[in-house]
């Protein structure tokens, strides 16, 4: 078992000592968000979608916003509070370990609920929009995906 492995195992030991807890968490986040996206999906059907876009594209872009706030929140939860690290100085015990700081800062305390709370349930909402609006996958799509990239066989008008 990787390092990475080994730090999900403990982050998942570690969130499981108050078993209602996370849970509770897990549950009721999920539900959260239904109501976002059942009030975004009234909102776009009573002005029959938004130009060209329809609800189901609606619900796409919300699938594809919740999946990357998952991603944020599952990896780069401790880097919101980098500055009571080094206020309290708990960042010194980073510099000691064998393992670049960053690195121990994402894995440390894994969101380990968020996988459960946030990510699964956007990723759900996710692939029901993609059906729902017969999205067909590519390489290309993947890779502008993270972020802008060029279209393929475009050149660069500057």
């Amino acid at each position: 078992m990787g390092l990475i492995g080994k730090y999900f195992k403990m982050s998942l030991q570690r969130q499981l000592q108050y078993r209602l807890n996370f849970l509770i968490a897990c549950i009721s986040i999920g539900p959260i968000h239904l109501i976002q996206l059942v009030f975004s999906w009234f909102i776009a059907k009573e002005f029959d979608g938004f130009g060209t876009w329809d609800s189901w594209d609606l619900i796409f872009l919300y699938g594809l916003m919740l999946t990357s706030y998952g991603i944020a929140q599952i990896f780069a939860r401790n880097l919101r509070y980098l500055e009571d690290f080094v206020i309290t100085g708990n960042l010194d015990i980073y510099f000691t370990r064998p393992q670049p700081i960053l690195f121990g800062l994402v894995f440390h305390n894994l969101g380990v609920i968020e996988i459960f709370a946030h990510f699964f349930p956007s990723e759900a909402v996710l692939v029901v929009a993609c059906i729902c609006n017969r999205v067909h996958w590519s390489l290309y799509k993947l890779l502008v995906l993270p972020g802008p990239v060029a279209e393929p066989g475009a050149e660069d008008a500057v």
